[in-house]
């Protein structure tokens, strides 16, 4: 049967239709709810015009009223408002009568019509069209994929009303307007997309044009940014063009910058050769881009908050217990660390001592592209302010849509160790407590890390080589007639420590290599290649480069035996119902998370997060296993439990660590026993090393990566379009929402 359209159609009364004869328009459901939107917005802004007078005649009255109390800008260089981007009006705006609300005149709501940029025309059949939607990062990127900074190509309109300086280094801003301008950059940072805040900025400026006759807004995300200061947050990044076969890097603002890579590296003997540059249109485009945030920016920006000083020399009068660690303070590296001259390194003030995490994260979903994160935190602050997202420091995220391979990595660290060697020496810098300057000096304490990343990072093997270990000269041999390496053995007292000594030899050995098989020779024999962090002649990579204990202990043994048993058949489907029961009645304590319907997910545990493996291990096994696992199994597991228990402590004391390193060595003999050697993996041999690791750096709350884990989660929240150069977005959103309060900060507040 045909579809009678007419039978679909509504009446609709709103302004617009009420204008025919009829008092009414036969218009679809969806036009008639359109319509019925932009009535109550035009009786919304209606009211809303009628009152905004009064609020400014307020505004006004008390600015003139409270003289030596304005709004002022701070003397920080980095925050300054470029008063060159106002045109000055020696006229001041009139000031409203007191009628001013009621002889109003209304703004004609067609205007509004303008602003949001929609009418009838762009339904088609009922439905929105599609063509008219804008992508977001096709408004902030310009053909060659940088932020549109040159202000000739936006519309500007006119400008604000007069905004006197008192100095040129201070500007005082009287006129509420301003406040405006940084509550629209601040407000489309945190809750819209840059398209929903184009129309935004537009009903603003149709709003105060009515209100203020002579002044108005730039119609201009990037030129408001730019006016009141915000955008210097990421004027400092550095842009390199990143090689998609080596992942060399090449600064793009460089005038001598190579169309092809000309790395002549010994893997590739005519070097690289691979295109850099893509023509669209008239421009050159880098196929991958890699943005890099200069720790100077960074380590300033952290330096002139007022309370960042104090806060890094609290550890100083922290309360001590003899043989207990409380904090990375309390390690036996924070104590040895020395400068070149053999003093502890943080004697003086002003000496930080970072952590360098790098990880690799699939940014979309169903999606198997990777990008990776470089950070660094600073390990002089609290612990309670040490993973803040405000005081991490991203230096970079690297383009997918694979993980740089083995020594490749090396090119996204060559920068940032650049500027560590210059750190290390000290750099005079100005900060708030200092505004004449000060010396600030910055060495790497670790590299906290999960295994893979750990290993590529500090220039070892991975742990599938038979040199699988970073702290020891272990070498694994393999199981007859496979290619299984076989990790098994616990006889700790006939291991063999690796020196930093050794290290940096075997390093020399393979970056001065002639050929790949002679490189891939000294890995067998050494499980050592150069890093870019052995330039840094302080840094240890064998001491230095952690174990981390949330991929070690939980998504790596933990997982590892609750798959064991399901495999072989120790727990049932049955076994999973009636243990989920019982999950979901135990009450948990803080800082567990709950596994409702994790155990009976998928083929069981399926989906778990390392909090949930976290609070399976440590609160959940050892009620809901009883019954289900046989006796003897049970009780080895219980070892592993109790040693994390001890282990994961907020502050652990010798006696525990080394009780903790007992327990969990029988836990681990008693698998090989139990399961047979195949069982045996890598983590397991790992942590026969936690235990000298806690004496280095204190409780794992100190380095684990849970933190960091969750800056990956925040940068995947930011919205792209998924295209190319979207790392360089996630670099950008990630310093201006971390950098937001330093932006308002930097706006002195009345006296």
């Amino acid at each position: 049967m045909e579809d009678n359209r007419n039978d679909r159609l509504v009446a609709c009364f709103c302004r617009q239709c009420g204008l025919t004869n009829n008092g009414f328009q036969m218009v679809t459901a969806r036009v008639r709810e359109y319509h019925e939107d932009r009535s109550l917005r035009e009786y919304t802004f209606n009211r809303f015009s009628h009152n905004v007078s009064a609020i400014v005649a307020n505004i006004e009255a008390n600015t003139q009223s409270e003289t030596g109390s304005p709004i002022s800008l701070s003397p920080d260089a980095n925050m300054d408002i470029d008063i060159g981007d106002f045109i000055i009006d020696d006229a001041p705006a009139p000031a409203p009568s007191p009628d001013a609300v009621s002889s109003h005149r209304l703004v004609p709501f067609n205007n509004e019509d303008e602003v949001f940029a929609v009418d009838d025309d762009e339904f088609v059949n009922g439905e929105l069209n599609d063509n008219e939607v804008i992508n977001a990062e096709d408004l902030e990127f310009g053909n060659d994929g940088d932020i549109e900074n040159d202000v000739a190509n936006h519309d500007q309109g006119t400008y604000l009303d007069p905004l006197p300086a008192t100095t040129p280094e201070i500007y005082t801003y009287q006129h509420p307007l301003i406040l405006v301008v940084i509550f629209l950059v601040l407000f489309q940072l945190h809750f819209v997309s840059e398209h929903l805040s184009s129309i935004i900025i537009n009903f603003c400026i149709v709003l105060l044009q009515d209100i203020y006759p002579t002044a108005s807004i730039p119609t201009s995300l990037a030129t408001l940014r730019r006016i009141t200061g915000f955008s210097t947050l990421t004027d400092s990044l550095r842009k390199y063009v990143s090689c998609p076969r080596c992942h060399s890097l090449f600064l793009l603002a460089d005038p001598n910058c190579p169309r092809t890579c000309t790395n002549d590296d010994i893997r590739y003997p005519n070097s690289c050769q691979n295109v850099l540059f893509r023509t669209i249109g008239n421009h050159w485009k880098p196929v991958k881009e890699y943005s890099y945030q200069p720790l100077s920016s960074s380590i300033t920006r952290l330096f002139m908050r007022p309370s960042f000083e104090a806060k890094i020399e609290e550890w100083r009068s922290r309360s001590r217990v003899a043989d207990t660690f409380y904090d990375v303070f309390d390690g036996d590296m924070w104590r040895e660390f020395a400068d070149r001259d053999g003093h502890q390194f943080v004697a003086e003030l002003q000496q930080l001592l970072l952590t360098l995490n790098v990880d690799w994260f699939g940014p979309f979903e169903n999606s198997t592209y990777s990008c990776g994160a470089i950070y660094l935190t600073v390990n002089n602050l609290p612990r309670s302010e040490r993973f803040k997202t405000e005081n991490v420091i991203l230096v970079g995220v690297m383009p997918g849509p694979r993980e740089a391979s083995t020594s490749d990595i090396n090119h996204y660290l060559r920068p940032m160790v650049d500027e560590l060697l210059g750190w290390y020496n000290g750099k005079r810098i100005v900060t708030a407590e200092h505004p004449d300057g000060v010396r600030v000096r910055l060495a790497l304490l670790n590299v906290a890390c999960d295994i893979p990343a750990a290993r590529k990072v500090s220039g070892f093997t991975s742990h599938a080589s038979r040199c699988g270990c970073h702290k020891c000269h272990r070498q694994f041999s393999v199981f007859p007639g496979t290619t299984n390496l076989d990790y098994s053995g616990f006889d700790i007292d006939n291991w063999i420590s690796r020196t930093m000594e050794d290290n940096r030899e075997h390093a020399e050995q393979w970056r001065h290599a002639e050929t790949m098989a002679e490189r891939r020779e000294r890995e067998r024999q050494n499980g050592i290649r150069w890093s870019e962090l052995h330039r840094l002649q302080y840094f240890d990579p064998v001491r230095c480069t952690i174990v981390d204990p949330m991929h070690n202990l939980f998504l790596g043994t933990a997982k590892r035996m609750t798959k064991v048993w399901l495999s072989r058949g120790f727990i049932t489907d049955t076994d999973l119902q009636h243990m989920q029961v019982l999950t979901d009645g135990i009450l948990l304590p803080p800082d567990y998370v709950s596994l409702k319907r994790k155990i009976v997910s998928g083929q069981g545990f399926s989906y778990m997060t390392a909090d949930d493996w976290k609070s399976w291990c440590i609160v959940y096994s050892p009620v809901v296993l009883h019954g289900h696992l046989e006796r003897r199994y049970l009780e080895n597991w219980l070892k592993f439990v109790d040693a994390c228990r001890l282990m994961v402590k907020p502050s652990i004391t010798i006696d525990e660590i080394q009780e903790a390193a007992t327990l969990i060595h029988q836990f681990c003999t008693g698998v090989e026993s139990l399961y047979g050697a195949e069982e045996i993996t890598p983590n397991m041999h790992l942590h026969m090393h936690l235990d000298v690791m806690i004496e280095d750096f204190g409780p794992l709350y100190a380095y684990w990566l849970f933190s960091f884990e969750r800056y990956n989660g925040y940068l995947k929240e930011i919205d792209t379009n998924q295209k190319d150069s979207f790392e360089a977005t996630f670099m950008k959103r990630f310093l201006q929402k971390t950098g937001a309060r330093d932006f308002v900060r930097s706006f002195e507040a009345p006296n």
